[in-house]
């Protein structure tokens, strides 16, 4: 049995982990916003490059969404790799409760 020090520790650690998983959710949500907003700007420079006869400037404002789309979808494999983690730490700490002889029940 855990004293009680050690189990307030435990709830403070998890329900740490539990928060950054929370924050990586709304940091996903952000990229997944930014990503359908740099399509639509490269999918509107694409067609005014079209139909301006591709001059400089517009060729210019599509490599750049270009350039965004590919910063963007590297933030969201960070971001999910991040995930990845957080939840095989979060499942770790619940095992090592439960294997610990915690009476309480992390998982619900």
């Amino acid at each position: 049995m855990q004293s009680e020090p050690d189990h307030k520790a435990q709830m403070v650690a998890r329900h740490e982990m539990v928060m950054r998983l929370i924050d990586n959710n709304a940091r996903q949500l952000r990229c997944d916003n930014q990503r359908h907003g740099a399509e639509i700007e490269g999918q509107l420079a694409a067609r005014a490059a079209a139909a301006a006869g591709a001059s400089p400037p517009l060729l210019e404002a599509v490599a750049q969404c270009d350039r965004r789309l590919a910063e963007i979808d590297d933030e969201g494999r960070r971001l999910a790799a991040e995930r990845d983690w957080l939840t095989a730490a979060l499942a770790t700490f619940d095992a090592e409760a439960v294997g610990s002889g915690s009476k309480e029940d992390f998982n619900g």
